[in-house]
């Protein structure tokens, strides 16, 4: 859970660093970082890294995450701020994200609309870790937690693992 913050932060200094958008997927074992038009990627995306910048980072590319959006999306089905096209008619999936998405861009306007605090409250807290987050970052800041660097022509087996989940996704889609 803490590795989609993690992958937020880096996926923005990624982008900051070479101005390639990344594709980020991350599990239990890893993050991994896909660009296609980078010829080297920098190994030094976590070097100054203070828990206040990773915060502010984390918590606006949260907001225009996929998963963000569909947390939305079902809470304010919930909330019923999602109208039905008839009663007793399902609406496909593709007009419940259209309408999601147009009203998160209304919602954004105001700081304290109750289902975006709500939908950030359960991203952060039920579905990722934000707490151990923080503890994590604060400890790579003050250097209780060490950061090694290693370049290889092979993935490690973490790696590999997390590789073939990627792969499998994109088969998949």
């Amino acid at each position: 859970r803490v590795n989609g913050l993690l992958g937020i932060y880096l996926s923005h200094r990624l982008h900051e660093e070479t101005g390639v958008e990344p594709q980020m997927f991350y599990n239990d074992d890893g993050i991994l970082l896909r660009t296609s038009d980078a010829a080297s990627l920098p190994l030094d995306l976590l070097n100054g890294i203070t828990v206040q910048s990773a915060q502010d980072i984390v918590l606006d590319g949260l907001l225009a995450s996929p998963l963000f959006g569909g947390q939305f999306r079902q809470n304010a089905a919930r909330a019923l701020l999602m109208p039905r096209l008839a009663p007793g008619k399902r609406t496909p999936l593709w007009l419940q994200r259209l309408r999601a998405g147009d009203l998160l861009q209304i919602a954004r306007q105001y700081d304290d609309f109750p289902i975006v605090v709500e939908t950030m409250r359960e991203v952060l807290n039920d579905i990722l870790d934000f707490e151990h987050f923080k503890e994590i970052v604060g400890g790579i800041e003050n250097g209780t937690i060490g950061i090694h660097r290693v370049e290889t022509e092979v993935p490690s087996p973490f790696s590999a693992g997390l590789l073939f989940d990627f792969i499998a996704i994109y088969m998949y889609e």
